[in-house]
């Protein structure tokens, strides 16, 4: 008997017996070898009873067999699917937490405000009220000066240990992910992530949203050194990060990179952004991985989805179990 037709005497049993908890109900088979087990998809039956999307339904329908094998076991066994929700993360708390926390503390920062009445001078009687009110306008103006730099200070501060959190987070994953596909170098530099699997730096740096991922590194590079050499670097590849300086102002090497930066609220925004793009890019050049078909094409998902459709039907009602 084909697969086909014994599934169709399977559904009309299960449906019989009103086994709607079983995963065959809806065209999910998982079969155990030992400690093995592999999932299998009748997607006609899975598309009938939970659906599936147009570019779904045409990867499927490429198949040799009756079902169909997803690709993969788990979401984490494709590569784009380790860096780009750590970027996303990254970007979440950046949009959500981190930033919204700087302006709350820059704008708590208020400078003191002085009267005449706050002048000695004044209320000894040595001077008038007129100049008491001048001499609290020059310290009202320095008072506002001192606190404005108190402001810059700590909002470049705080963005470049953002910044410098993020590009080592980032860093630690791309290591991550070229020691599980095979890299076994003591250490890491960038040239290992353009030369992997054979490919060319040449290759690597035409994928779009490199261009963010390069910035992001000089901008790294620049923070964490101070030197020099980082600094002409930068302004040699990426000159719009750069803050606009006087004309009298020159960078000289020891001074604090981050006071260099043109760190805004859009300016890690745009970068996360694109260096998502670049790895989604580098995961389909070097790996094979399309970003939206990993999103589905793995073993747990199709489980999980029908699991979902089995609880809806257990529990219509959402209450929890406690």
């Amino acid at each position: 008997m084909k697969c086909k037709d014994a599934n169709l005497k399977l559904y009309a049993q299960l449906e019989k017996e009103h086994r709607y908890d079983d995963t065959r109900y809806y065209g999910v088979f998982i079969s155990k070898t030992g400690d093995k087990k592999r999932i299998k998809i009748d997607v006609k039956r899975y598309g009938k009873k939970i659906g599936l999307s147009e570019k779904q339904l045409d990867i499927m329908k490429a198949r040799r067999t009756h079902y169909y094998f997803p690709s993969k076991k788990q979401r984490e066994d494709y590569n784009c699917n380790l860096i780009i929700p750590l970027i996303e993360d990254i970007l979440n708390e950046w949009e959500k937490d981190y930033m919204p926390l700087i302006e709350k503390e820059i704008k708590a920062i208020q400078a003191k405000e002085y009267t005449p009445g706050d002048d000695d001078l004044f209320t000894s009687g040595i001077i008038d009220h007129e100049e008491a009110c001048t001499n609290a306008f020059i310290k009202n103006m320095r008072a506002e000066a001192r606190t404005q730099y108190k402001r810059v200070k700590l909002y470049m501060s705080l963005y470049a240990q953002f910044f410098h959190q993020m590009t080592s987070k980032i860093e630690a994953m791309t290591v991550k992910i070229l020691y599980k596909n095979g890299f076994s170098g003591k250490q890491f530099k960038r040239d290992n992530l353009y030369n992997f699997k054979n490919k060319t730096a040449k290759q690597i740096k035409g994928l779009e949203g490199f261009k963010e991922y390069d910035k992001m590194y000089l901008i790294w590079h620049f923070i964490k050194h101070n030197s020099l050499s980082t600094y002409n670097n930068l302004k040699k590849n990426y000159p719009e990060a750069l803050a606009k300086l006087k004309k009298c102002a020159v960078y000289e090497a020891g001074d604090m990179a981050y006071w260099y930066i043109s760190f805004n609220n859009e300016f890690i925004t745009n970068i996360l952004k694109g260096v998502s793009e670049f790895f989604k890019n580098y995961c389909k050049f070097v790996f094979k991985e399309d970003y939206d078909r990993a999103q589905w094409d793995y073993e747990e998902y199709f489980v999980a989805r029908t699991n979902e459709e089995i609880e809806t039907i257990r529990n219509p009602l959402g209450l929890s179990d406690y």
